[in-house]
């Protein structure tokens, strides 16, 4: 759990370093994520609002999607939160102005920081953009070596496309 303390704290501005794991932000389902995440935690309080931003970085882990080697990936984001007193503050639309009394000792940033993480992983994992897999018949990573597997045949229903492109050349 990440809380951040807000009990008997003074307007200003605050900033602190931290590092956390997967486990901590629920995320040890997760196998990408085994380093830590260091997290700088930026606070800016005013009479009615405390904003939060949290710039964070960590590596993931995985194997590539077109070959299957194994690698890491540094992975970076920053989120910013704003928690109000004032109900009046606080838009109907708004998911990062949030609403908390006088009286909240602490405040959780364990949601925002998992989703963020989540959403920041790449789509795809690739050792490298022009990485060229695996061959679809004996398995040969092709970016170490070439194999002598014939190409695949052409679908018949791009025969006629393949014809119309041929007779411009």
């Amino acid at each position: 759990m990440q809380a951040l303390n807000i009990a008997n704290m003074a307007p200003g501005h605050y900033e602190e370093t931290r590092q956390a794991s997967a486990a901590d932000l629920d995320l040890h389902e997760r196998d990408e994520f085994q380093a830590p995440i260091t997290m700088v935690i930026r606070i800016d309080k005013a009479s009615d609002e405390l904003i939060v931003t949290v710039d964070w970085q960590t590596v993931i882990s995985g194997s590539c999607d077109r070959c299957a080697d194994p690698l890491q990936i540094p992975l970076s984001d920053a989120l910013a939160m704003v928690y109000t007193y004032d109900p009046q503050e606080r838009g109907e639309e708004d998911e990062d102005v949030l609403l908390i009394s006088e009286s909240t000792r602490e405040v959780d940033l364990t949601d925002h920081l998992r989703q963020s993480l989540i959403l920041a992983l790449p789509l795809k994992l690739l050792c490298r953009e022009e990485c060229k897999g695996l061959c679809s018949h004996c398995g040969a990573n092709l970016n170490n070596e070439s194999c002598s597997c014939p190409p695949d045949p052409l679908d018949p229903r791009w025969e006629k496309l393949e014809q119309l492109l041929n007779r411009k050349k």
